[in-house]
C-alpha cells in the first residue's frame, strides 16, 4: 500500500500535463514498476481491538459531555426538576 500523496507527487514529476483516469492509472502502474514496494501484510488483531476500544471510548466521552450539559442546563433553571437531576446523575 502506498500513501496517496506519494502517488500524487510522483504524477507531478511526470511530463504529462493532462490528468485523466487513464493517465493516472498508467502513472500508478509505472510507479509500481519503478519502485521496490513492500508487500502488504494484514495488521495484527491487537490493532483492530485497539481501534474498537478507541472508538468506544470516544463515544462514551461524547455521551458524558451531553449528560453533563443536560445536568448543567437543568441546574441553571429557575426551578430545577429534582427527578430529572437524579435520572441524569
Amino acid at each position: 500500500m502506498v500513501l496517496p500523496n506519494k502517488i500524487s507527487n510522483y504524477i507531478r514529476t511526470l511530463e504529462n500535463k493532462t490528468i485523466t483516469d487513464k493517465s493516472c492509472s498508467e502513472a500508478i502502474a509505472q510507479f509500481g514498476l519503478e519502485r521496490n514496494l513492500d508487500q502488504w501484510h494484514r495488521p495484527k488483531k491487537i490493532f483492530h481491538m485497539l481501534q474498537q476500544l478507541t472508538r468506544e471510548r470516544d463515544q462514551i466521552v461524547s455521551e458524558r459531555v451531553v449528560v453533563k450539559n443536560q445536568v448543567h442546563a437543568e441546574k441553571s433553571e429557575v426551578e430545577p426538576n429534582e427527578r430529572s437531576l437524579q435520572r441524569l446523575n
